[in-house]
């Protein structure tokens, strides 16, 4: 898993797993299911990726073609 801030690698985690399929009565982001409290920020921009990798210079790429 990597983790992007402002189309730049911050984080890396090889040791990280695909939660299991489930079925949810809603998509948070920013905000648990449980009572863990919510985001106090802003998220601008996300995108994720199922079973397709993305190196440094397509996820810059991607972050520089961003709309406003």
């Amino acid at each position: 898993m990597k983790i992007y801030v402002d189309g730049s690698l911050v984080g890396t985690n090889t040791a990280g797993l695909e939660p299991a399929t489930t079925t949810r009565t809603g998509h948070y982001i920013g905000k648990s299911h449980w009572d863990d409290g919510v985001l106090d920020g802003t998220i601008a921009y996300l995108r994720i990726w199922h079973g397709i990798a993305r190196d440094q210079v397509a996820v810059t790429a991607l972050y520089a073609k961003r709309t406003s």
